[in-house]
């Protein structure tokens, strides 16, 4: 999440679940009941209700918070209390009171059973994360989410998507070109759900042999062929209650895609040498670089499995079109990933390459070039010059317009192609992108060849 309040004590509450009519039945009622304006909002960042809000209103001067339906803010937060807290609006402060909780409530990571609440601060009842925002500054949403960067609206539009379905067990589909980052997404989704204390395991399905996809999905049993000294538990089964992210779903082959099938619509495994399935509760989040409509019109991808790992779908925009976000990122690049001895800035006229150029790597990279910019520039200050010479490795030419920036992506592509002796495919591993990305590029710069 964008935000945190601090880790609580994990204990279920026994009251009843409410329906999302009945949550948000209290919240409609406030919002509706005049023209009074909020000086405060309550923002909820994290947990199942993720993204509502409340506003706090002068005619209300108690607010109370819990799971029981007579409650002002009804949570639908199974861990926390059925009256959990109330908010006293004062003179001097909005006063937060802990109502004997179960499992009690932390102000920005502290244990608190009354205290005034500052502003911007974060409340933690059960696993919901409650920030107070000033209406009345109309504060701007975090540029960070669950590990997740951007400030563009194509970003944010994500980061909504990802709060509104991290509480579901839906399987979802990430789309997006290499680099995009889709298993930060997974881990984000993970990260915000009911499951974030369950296992996360990631599983690429474009690096495993066709030969031991099977073994490694669903296990074996002892015995089960020669050399299966010992039972081993296959991924689906060791990320019970948690989260399975198959990277590369696209790639999965016409023997394996039935399995898979099976497997997401009875949440049953089999191991290798067994005749007895074992039923296990795993959300499974896929990701593909591939267009798979055009891979079922091919033949090449089930249409059942497609529409059932597909419930929910998340596109990743490329870099290129967020350029907005550029600035935020290589910012967080020098600030969490380098030395801080290592720390330098950026020239305005290397910012500005940075934003034109088009990224056919994405955010991985934009990653790579900072770090290598950062390591390898002679001065403090890194500018246009030392990018070109860091992507092309030829000229030092100052970064000019887009037009400027295409051919110099054209130039290398098409010598990454020839060094590769005309194998697009090690080209495009060469470059960090994808094979279809760039044969997109390619014909943009009508080759066809």
């Amino acid at each position: 999440m964008s935000q945190s309040c601090g880790d609580s004590e994990d204990s279920l509450g026994t009251g009843r679940e409410q329906s999302r009519e009945d949550t948000t039945r209290n919240i409609q009622g406030v919002e509706g009941s005049g023209r009074e304006q909020a000086s405060t909002v309550l923002r909820l960042i994290s947990g199942p209700d993720a993204g509502r809000e409340f506003p706090l209103l002068p005619a209300s001067p108690v607010v109370r918070v819990g799971r029981e339906p007579d409650n002002d803010l009804v949570l639908s937060d199974p861990t926390a209390s059925r009256h959990h807290i109330e908010i006293l609006q004062r003179p001097e402060g909005h006063l937060l009171r802990d109502l004997s909780s179960t499992n009690g409530t932390l102000l920005d990571g502290l244990r608190v059973r009354e205290a005034f609440v500052p502003p911007n601060a974060c409340v933690r009842v059960g696993t919901t994360d409650i920030k107070f925002v000033s209406a009345q500054h109309g504060e701007e949403p975090a540029p960070e989410f669950a590990g997740l960067y951007g400030q563009s609206e194509k970003m944010r539009e994500v980061f909504r998507l990802i709060s509104k379905v991290a509480s579901t067990p839906l399987t979802a589909l990430i789309t997006g070109e290499t680099g995009t980052g889709k298993e930060l997404v997974a881990r984000a989704i993970h990260k915000l759900s009911p499951r974030a204390d369950a296992p996360f395991i990631v599983f690429d399905c474009s690096a495993v042999p066709e030969e031991l996809m099977e073994n490694e999905l669903y296990g074996h049993q002892k015995g089960a062929f020669t050399g299966a000294m010992n039972m081993k538990k296959g991924i689906f089964e060791l990320a019970d209650e948690g989260t399975v992210f198959l990277d590369e779903v696209g790639e999965l082959s016409m023997q394996q895609q039935p399995k898979l099938l099976r497997f997401l619509e009875r949440q049953e495994v089999r191991r290798l040498g067994s005749t007895q399935g074992l039923t296990v509760d795993v959300r499974v989040i896929a990701a593909t670089n591939r267009y798979l409509d055009e891979e079922m019109q091919a033949g090449r991808f089930r249409e059942d499995l497609f529409y059932r790992v597909s419930v929910i779908q998340i596109h990743l925009p490329p870099l290129r079109e967020r350029p907005e976000d550029v600035p935020l990122l290589v910012q967080h690049f020098l600030q969490h990933r380098l030395p801080r001895e290592h720390l330098k800035q950026f020239s305005g006229e290397a910012m500005t390459f940075l934003t034109e150029y088009e990224w056919p790597g994405n955010v991985r990279e934009l990653r790579h070039l900072v770090d290598r910019a950062v390591l390898l520039s002679p001065g403090d200050t890194i500018e246009s010059a030392d990018l070109t010479a860091l992507l092309y490795g030829a000229s030092r030419r100052p970064a000019g317009d887009g037009t400027l920036l295409a051919d110099l992506e054209k130039t290398a592509i098409l010598r990454s192609i020839q060094d590769c002796g005309g194998n697009k495919v090690a080209a495009a591993k060469r470059l960090g992108i994808s094979a279809s990305t760039l044969y997109e590029k390619l014909k943009r710069f009508g080759r066809t060849d």
